[in-house]
């Protein structure tokens, strides 16, 4: 009975230590969130495009490309660096001669506070296929550079088109 007992301590002591491991390792994982979506254009977005210099263009000759990035501020997190694509950037990752017109934004606080890029542009689309569209992205990459309060450095690299998504509906967001 008493070995029974000893295994049963060494057994929780080590769920205890494994638990413990595992809470200490995520601690130093900011929460991050990429969307990366493709999408048809609405009639609104189709009749704002300049098509004249297009032949019998139709509204499924477009789509609509967008990102949104979050980090979330951590006080676990002693410093950080988040490297985006320029604005002129976006334009070559389709082509100059499809990409149509695009906006964005960023908003990176030096110190606290939660960090937003957000993207999106239209481009002509006729004559690609989903994997083509997705390849375009192939070396669109976010690196994001932190250190944690322990000073480990860390750095996460996130290729835009593994993260694509294609997307019937364009949903307001």
């Amino acid at each position: 009975m008493k070995n029974h007992n000893r295994v049963y301590t060494v057994t929780i002591l080590m769920v205890i230590i494994l638990l413990s491991t595992v809470a200490c390792n995520n601690t130093q994982q900011p929460n991050i969130t990429i969307e990366a979506h493709v999408l048809e254009l609405t009639e609104k977005e189709y009749n704002s495009i300049g098509t004249h210099e297009l032949e019998n263009s139709i509204k499924d000759d477009f789509r609509k490309f967008k990102l949104k990035f979050e980090m979330e501020y951590s006080n676990r997190i002693a410093d950080r660096k988040i490297d985006f694509p320029d604005g002129t950037d976006w334009a070559n990752i389709i082509s100059k001669e499809r990409y149509r017109f695009g906006s964005g934004r960023k908003y990176i606080p030096n110190d606290k506070g939660d960090a937003v890029f957000y993207r999106e542009f239209i481009f002509y689309s006729k004559g690609l296929s989903e994997e083509e569209i997705k390849s375009a992205f192939d070396s669109t990459i976010i690196e994001v550079f932190w250190v944690s309060k322990e000073g480990k450095p860390i750095k996460k690299e996130y290729v835009i088109s593994n993260l694509v998504e294609f997307d019937k509906e364009n949903k307001k967001s």
